[in-house]
């Protein structure tokens, strides 16, 4: 984290000055991130996951509460940042998905400005590989919408590491902007605080060993504003969740490691992404030649990644492939942007920068090859399940159930993939089958793995104590229509799970509706 003596800072060609070199290099920036930003927006898209935050988002708009079913206080989003952001788009009757891509794409290019300041913070006229490999990166481009925080996260990230180590001598204002950043990270996360404990006590570590005193100010001024949030987010969640974690904290983790999932995730993403493979084995060549004093920061950057992406495949990753793991990408490129300055001469920097450019650009279609409709295990292609059409299907669907159901106090558990359809029908109470935003369901002990964060399931028992009248079923076309089934015209299947008269009475009388009578002696199934 010290500074380099300057007879091993490289000279600039003598056949190009900086100038020169660097407006060339800004040009080609500037049009490669045009074509990445152009291509996010071209592939805009919202997984159904990202419906839980925005139905969160609608109901504290409408009044109702941070809450997903009205007069229930679950949390059952990870996101508090951003499903707040959200609230003045839906307050002013913006259409959620349309902003929350806008927001993802205006993160995108916060995450650029960011890596070109980074390139810039080093004083060599060097070639800014972080900004070029991660915007030639197809799946970054994809996961700049996608309706949830994910390239929010990664710029906060990637912000931090500048601020912290992008400067050639110590600067308490950066530190404070720094802890401010971090803040940032874990509002937008909880795990957040892994990437900002990380870089803030190696920061702190390569300062103590200088000065103590100075070591002290600086921990103060980065961990003071993430004791607060920590702890002010900590005392909300009590106070008005009755809970010291998020609810989805239960309902994602069984008290195991899942290593062999988690393994597979990573495996997943390195080999769509192979040129991160390559990064990798170069970083590995730069540090065994140079040594770990090579370049200011790069360890700390290396190790706030690397203690993340350990914590996500210690607990298996997730269904969703890439998402938990892109954020720290640009971390590590932003290391090995300055462990590889100092190895070579800028033509050979040139080329390395064009190279890895050329590899990221150049993804392998292992869903293609591999995958079996959209799935590799249980990892999942996820923008290939929500093509626009899907989008309005569910919103149909959910327009048709509020219709139909308009007056009857029913509640309802839907399957997984429906959170869509869920958001457009505001109905007042509908219980994720996966325990997301459902307590007791989230505290239910699993033995056997599965896919993550969808292995836990409600009991008979409860759903009874709960009243749970009808399953929402993800099934389209309709196939199912035998006994205990209920469906509205051609759109939403259902199936009995707590016959009731009354309501099977009115439903009766509405239009569309085709139901078979529950067998005699039906128990839930």
């Amino acid at each position: 984290m010290q500074e380099l003596p300057s007879s091993e800072v490289a000279s600039p060609s003598p056949s190009r000055p900086p100038w020169a070199w660097r407006r060339l290099v800004v040009v080609a920036s500037c049009i490669l991130v045009a074509a990445s930003v152009l291509a996010a927006w071209a592939d805009r898209w919202a997984c159904d996951d990202a419906f839980i935050s925005f139905r969160y988002a609608d109901n504290l708009a409408r009044g109702w509460g941070l809450v997903w079913n009205v007069g229930e206080r679950v949390e059952g989003y990870t996101n508090l940042l951003w499903t707040l952001i959200l609230v003045p788009a839906a307050a002013a009757g913006i259409d959620l998905p349309l902003a929350s891509e806008i927001l993802g794409i205006a993160s995108f290019i916060i995450l650029a400005v960011i890596l070109a300041c980074w390139w810039r913070s080093d004083p060599r006229p060097a070639v800014p590989i972080a900004l070029w490999v991660t915007f030639a990166m197809h799946d970054m481009a994809l996961w700049a919408t996608g309706g949830l925080e994910t390239m929010s996260f990664a710029a906060a990230a990637a912000g931090m590491g500048l601020l912290l180590f992008g400067a050639a001598q110590p600067d308490p204002r950066r530190e404070i902007y720094a802890g401010m950043v971090g803040v940032v990270l874990w509002l937008l996360r909880p795990d957040g605080i892994l990437i900002a404990g990380t870089l803030a006590a190696w920061y702190v570590g390569g300062r103590l060993r200088t000065d103590r005193r100075a070591s002290l100010a600086a921990l103060l001024r980065i961990g003071g504003p993430l004791v607060c949030a920590v702890a002010g987010a900590t005392a909300f969640r009590v106070l008005y969740y009755g809970d010291f974690v998020p609810n989805t904290f239960y309902a994602k983790n069984t008290g195991q490691a899942y290593w062999g999932s988690g393994l597979t995730y990573l495996g997943l993403l390195l080999s769509r992404n192979h040129v991160l493979v390559f990064a990798l084995a170069l970083g590995m060549v730069c540090a065994v030649s140079r040594g770990p004093r090579q370049a200011r920061g790069a360890a700390g950057l290396l190790a706030a990644a690397a203690v993340f992406t350990l914590y996500v495949v210690r607990s298996g990753g997730d269904f969703m492939f890439g998402r938990r793991l892109l954020p720290v990408v640009p971390l590590g490129l932003m290391a090995l942007e300055r462990m590889t300055g100092r190895l070579a001469s800028q033509r050979r920097r040139v080329a390395l920068a064009v190279v890895l450019g050329a590899l990221a650009a150049l993804p392998l279609p292992i869903y293609a090859w591999w995958g079996r409709q959209g799935r590799i295990a249980d990892v999942a292609d996820e923008p290939s399940f929500y093509p626009s059409e899907v989008v309005k299907l569910r919103r149909l669907q959910g327009e048709v159930l509020a219709s139909t159901f308009q007056g009857i106090d029913a509640t309802f558990m839907m399957e997984g993939g429906l959170c869509m359809l869920a958001y457009y029908s505001h109905l007042p109470r509908i219980v994720d089958i996966n325990g997301l935003t459902d307590r007791t369901i989230a505290r239910t002990r699993t033995e056997t793995r599965g896919r993550p964060g969808h292995e836990k399931r409600p009991t008979p028992a409860y759903l009874v104590e709960r009243r749970v009248h009808l399953l929402i079923r993800n099934e389209f076309p309709i196939r199912d229509r035998g006994p205990g089934t209920l469906s509205i015209g051609r759109l939403v299947p259902l199936r009995w799970l707590l016959p009731d008269e009354e309501i099977m009475k009115v439903l009766a009388q509405r239009p569309g509706i085709h139901m078979v009578p529950p067998e005699v002696g039906h128990s839930l199934r």
